[in-house]
């Protein structure tokens, strides 16, 4: 009877050694649910690669936790810096401006909580040309991107609205049998946030006329 009694009290121990982690770990996370989680990552708004020639974009910079959650940072205290300001430049409220072809290392800083970020932007010039044109119905008119900055300098053309005529991926347009005014656009291919326009006009007259 002792022995078996042994076992028993043993087993009961055991029992209670099993229960107290298990009793411990849910009491941490009802007692953390208030608190905090460190930032581990900076977050810039701005994502696209590149920036057009005297455009100016404000950062702003969010925070995330390990597991992915947003972390309200707008109280904190910022630093911007640029690494080649003679491309893009960022002041010190964290407005990013292009000044010439070229790219630069934008580094931001949290100085409340320690943490960097650091990302590319490349400056470019993007225009169309001729960038307004006269074109007879059923005519054509050749339009020329010209992307400086990057080496890609691909881009996908559009006619708007699209009863206007059509584009190919070269640039030569046709012009439709329909009078009106209609829009080129030229899409960056590398960075398809960035487009350059022209005005096409289809006339009823048979003369093309180009004004760049």
């Amino acid at each position: 009877m002792k022995g078996i009694s042994f076992k028993f009290a043993g087993l009961l121990l055991l029992g209670t050694l099993v229960a107290l982690p298990l009793a411990g770990c849910g009491g941490g996370g009802g007692s953390s649910a208030g608190i905090t989680a460190p930032v581990s990552t900076l977050k810039s708004s701005f994502v696209a690669p590149t920036i057009l020639e005297g455009k100016s974009v404000q950062l702003s910079i969010s925070g995330e936790t390990a597991a992915g959650v947003g972390v309200n940072l707008s109280t904190d205290t910022f630093t911007f810096s640029s690494s080649n300001t003679e491309a893009v430049t960022v002041n010190s409220t964290g407005l990013l401006t292009g000044v010439a072809p070229g790219t630069s290392n934008i580094t931001v800083t949290d100085v409340t909580i320690g943490k960097s970020i650091t990302f590319p932007v490349t400056t470019i010039t993007f225009d169309v040309t001729p960038l307004n044109a006269e074109v007879a119905p059923g005519g054509t008119q050749q339009f020329t991107a010209n992307i400086v900055g990057i080496t890609n300098t691909a881009v996908t053309w559009s006619v708007s609205p699209a009863a206007g005529g059509t584009i190919s991926s070269s640039g030569l347009y046709t012009a439709s049998s329909t009078a009106g005014t209609y829009t080129i656009t030229a899409t960056s291919q590398y960075d398809p946030t960035e487009t350059a326009t022209a005005t096409v006009v289809v006339g009823t007259g048979g003369a093309v006329v180009n004004v760049n």
